[in-house]
């Protein structure tokens, strides 16, 4: 059976089969139309993993804020990140081909900021969606944690989290102004 599924999720729970090209899978699936990657599942994965993102950042933690944080943007550079789950699970490095894949895409996503974290997961809690860490390398040699929500699950948390945001810049305008 020939299907599609997101990448993310099949390599977080299952083993998988690389096939080379299209033609490669076709030979053993049959006919199917262009993707990024053809994989197989050969059995699920144990233990699973978490996965996660690198990101370089060009500009300075400011501009990166402004520009990525507290809408929906789509990120081209994410490095895909794994460990097994677990207190001690320990990091893998995944196929070259399912790395490049993510890395070469533009991957629509939500990045929340850590001062939001808790209204983020306020709103996860209860609902199918989830956060993954994304770790920002800023030009000036520093490295930042956010929680980034990835594809379509980024389009269902933004207006949970708009209220926040704006009681947030609410507060910012309604500071005493000394001079």
């Amino acid at each position: 059976m020939v299907n599609q599924y997101d990448l993310l999720h099949l390599v977080t729970h299952y083993d998988l089969y690389l096939f080379r090209d299209q033609q490669a899978f076709e030979l053993k699936a049959g006919p199917t139309d262009p993707a990024a990657i053809y994989v197989a599942l050969k059995g699920f994965r144990s233990p699973k993993l978490t996965l996660g993102f690198d990101y370089i950042s060009h500009v300075d933690r400011a501009e990166f804020e402004e520009r990525h944080c507290r809408s929906i943007v789509a990120l081209r550079g994410l490095r895909l990140t794994a460990k097994e789950r677990g207190l001690d699970g320990r990091p893998l490095l995944l196929q070259a081909e399912i790395r490049d894949v993510i890395e070469s895409d533009w991957v629509p996503c939500l990045i929340v900021a850590e001062e939001s974290w808790w209204p983020l997961l306020s709103v996860l809690r209860g609902s199918p969606f989830y956060t993954r860490d994304l770790q920002v390398d800023f030009p000036d040699g520093t490295t930042i944690l956010y929680k980034i929500v990835t594809g379509t699950s980024a389009f269902h948390i933004l207006p949970e989290l708009k209220r926040h945001y704006a009681m947030q810049d609410k507060k910012l305008s309604d500071e005493a102004i000394i001079l």
